[in-house]
């Protein structure tokens, strides 16, 4: 299962919303976002098979740019 979530805060402790995004091509929202910072992430996609994705993400990453951009290397990434 994919999932498309939307929080006011880093942990997602508790979602403002939660799409299973495995069988939709789009999504809409039925009600506005609150105002504010918010985080978003996509959980459960596997791109494995898709062959040339990955190999696109490798070339990127082996960029530093790229390296240095990866939410782990952030000032304000949550620590497992």
């Amino acid at each position: 299962m994919s999932q498309l979530q939307v929080a006011d805060n880093r942990a997602f402790t508790n979602p403002i919303t939660d799409f299973n995004i495995d069988l939709a091509q789009a999504w809409a929202l039925t009600q506005p976002l609150p105002s504010g910072k918010l985080y978003w992430r996509v959980l459960g996609v596997d791109v494995a098979r898709f062959e040339l994705l990955v190999q696109i993400e490798q070339r990127c990453l082996a960029l530093p740019a790229f390296a240095n951009a990866v939410p782990d290397r952030q000032p304000d990434a949550v620590k497992p």
